[in-house]
């Protein structure tokens, strides 16, 4: 589908939020699933491998797997065609996209399992682009503890484990992890009011 009309495109710049509380979700299955991963990490290295011609790469210490694409060079007024890559891993995490699929009354784009290295950081950065302008971006802890925090705009906190929190990514933010422990976030960006779900709720219909 197309997505709406250049002229509607949303103004997630003027948002006047760093991070916005949702719900906790428990994500017991998907932290047995994550803890099976192994070189599965090295299999996408998009993220740490990408070039910053004025800094260091503030994804450099982190390891993604990918569940879903979607292209990050998507520009307003195109159609969203993201792409599974391991429909099992989806299978799992399926009823948390679904959910902000629903909330958003729209489509999810990447989800991605992120893993930051014990004692690194993701260096403060700002996103750029149509596609991440546009998304909502949510960040579901898998795995973490109390050494971990995340800083948007001055305003630092911790995550807990399974608790859904939607970041303001047009604002500087940062990680740090001052633990001995690999932190693991589930993130899901979702396309608001696309008035598509990925997520099959057909049986949910059936009476």
């Amino acid at each position: 589908m197309d997505y709406l009309r250049s002229d509607a495109a949303p103004k997630k710049e003027l948002y006047d939020f760093n991070f916005r509380f949702y719900k906790r979700f428990n994500v017991d299955s998907i932290s047995t699933e994550v803890q099976k991963l192994n070189e599965e990490w090295n299999l996408d290295k998009f993220r740490q491998n990408a070039r910053y011609p004025e800094r260091r790469n503030p994804h450099l210490y982190t390891h993604t797997f990918t569940i879903q694409n979607h292209s990050i060079d998507w520009q307003f007024g195109e159609s969203i065609h993201s792409e599974v890559k391991d429909p099992r891993m989806l299978d799992v995490v399926s009823e948390i996209v679904k959910d902000l699929e629903l909330m958003c009354n729209g489509e999810s784009g990447r989800v991605l399992l992120i893993k930051l290295a014990a004692n690194k950081d993701v260096s403060e950065h700002t996103d750029k682009g149509d596609y991440l302008s546009t998304v909502r971006r949510f960040h579901i802890p898998i795995i973490t503890n109390d050494l971990v925090s995340y800083t948007v705009n001055g305003e630092r906190i911790h995550m807990r484990q399974g608790e859904c929190w939607e970041i303001n990514n047009l604002k500087s933010h940062s990680v740090l992890n001052s633990s001995d422990i690999d932190r693991v976030h589930l993130l899901i960006d979702i396309f608001p009011e696309s008035k598509t779900n990925s997520i099959d709720t057909s049986d949910e219909d059936k009476v």
